[in-house]
């Protein structure tokens, strides 16, 4: 039997600065409407039907503060917000969207949502797949202490204003590729327990990892910080890629451990390089990276090969008491000022020192 019910809302759009012929498109809950056009009755007779754990289909609807909170009252019943499937993709939040400490027990759809004023996920749980991909973040985004158990997508996100993930888990993949932080990005404590790629995201403020652990590999390939860039205390248990990097500013990774290769080719250090203590497990490849300010590798350590060909130190190089297992390879590598390599230990092969 067919029915003549809208699949999506058919009432005019609630979006800030749209056009007044643009129709809502919104999912619809009841007598073919979305929750922000339900009249009072209609939207206290749905709401009723909720409870925590309830799967909520709101994607594109437009939320005001009062809808927002009305409809987190009606899952949580005075207790901490619990969703089952949780669609909000393309939705507009005009004012805060407060889902901290909440748990998602199905999947979580965030993608193009925008979120006008700020996002707070603090404390949340996401048991299965969290989307946010392409969603717009226009104040502060706040997912201090977030549990992410299965995939997190946030690629293509915007965060125009802070991003906070300190000692947030991502159980599995975390895919941030293409993320443009406009503002400080704070990831520090945050464990990756399988990979993480951060691939061509741009850093436009501060970037933060320190203390933060990557289990599997960790791709940061071609992306850009334009300020400084801080990993230090960072543990790479699997490959650590930085290829084609450009740190404008100094670049932190005092301390930083990389249990597995590391690679750095052709990255670019604008200012300050700052790899004292790290320790290298496997092989670490600087090959073609070029470091217009000082590079320092005091108390280094390479285990595996040290791989430094065609790299150039435009300003000192100090790799004072470094440790080289293996060979550190230096082939075709120019010092335009001072290398130094006092109290190191192992072998260097072929240096090519220039203006000496």
């Amino acid at each position: 039997m067919s029915t003549n019910a809208p699949t999506t809302c058919p009432e005019g759009s609630l979006r800030p600065q749209t056009s007044p012929y643009e129709i809502c498109n919104a999912a619809p809950v009841s007598n073919g409407l979305c929750l922000a056009h339900l009249d009072e009755e209609a939207l206290q007779a749905h709401l009723s039907t909720l409870r925590p754990g309830s799967s909520v289909d709101a994607s594109r609807v437009v939320f005001t503060a009062d809808l927002l909170n009305r409809l987190l009252d009606a899952i949580s019943q005075g207790q901490q917000p619990e969703l089952g499937f949780a669609n909000f993709r393309d939705a507009t939040f005009t004012k805060g969207a407060h889902f901290g400490d909440a748990t998602f027990t199905k999947d979580a759809n965030f993608r193009g949502a925008t979120f006008t004023k700020d996002a707070d996920f603090g404390g949340a749980t996401f048991t299965e797949v969290a989307s946010f991909g392409d969603a717009t973040f226009t104040e502060d985004a706040d997912f201090r202490g977030a549990t992410f158990t299965k995939d997190a997508d946030f690629d293509g996100a915007a965060f125009t204003e802070g991003a906070n993930f300190g000692d947030a888990t991502f159980t599995k993949d975390a895919d941030f590729a293409d993320v443009t932080f406009a503002k400080d990005a704070y990831f520090r404590g945050v464990t990756f327990t399988e990979g993480a790629s951060f691939r061509g995201v741009t850093f436009t403020e501060v970037a933060s990892f320190g203390d933060a652990t990557f289990t599997k590999g960790a791709n940061f390939g071609d992306a850009t910080f334009t300020k400084g860039a801080y990993f230090g205390d960072a543990t790479f248990t699997k490959g650590a890629n930085f290829r084609g990097v450009t740190f404008t500013e100094v670049a932190y990774f005092i301390d930083a451990t990389f249990t597995k290769g590391a690679n750095f080719g052709g990255a670019a250090f604008t200012e300050g390089a700052n790899f004292g203590d790290a320790t290298f497990t496997k092989d670490a490849y600087f090959t073609d990276a070029t470091f217009t300010k000082d590079a320092n590798f005091i108390d280094a350590t390479f285990a595996g090969g040290a791989n430094f060909i065609d790299a150039t130190f435009t300003k000192d190089a100090n790799f004072t008491d470094a440790t080289f297992t293996k060979d550190a390879n230096f082939t075709d590598a120019t010092f335009t000022k001072d290398a130094n390599f006092t109290g190191a230990t192992g072998t260097v092969r072929k240096i090519v020192w220039v203006g000496w």
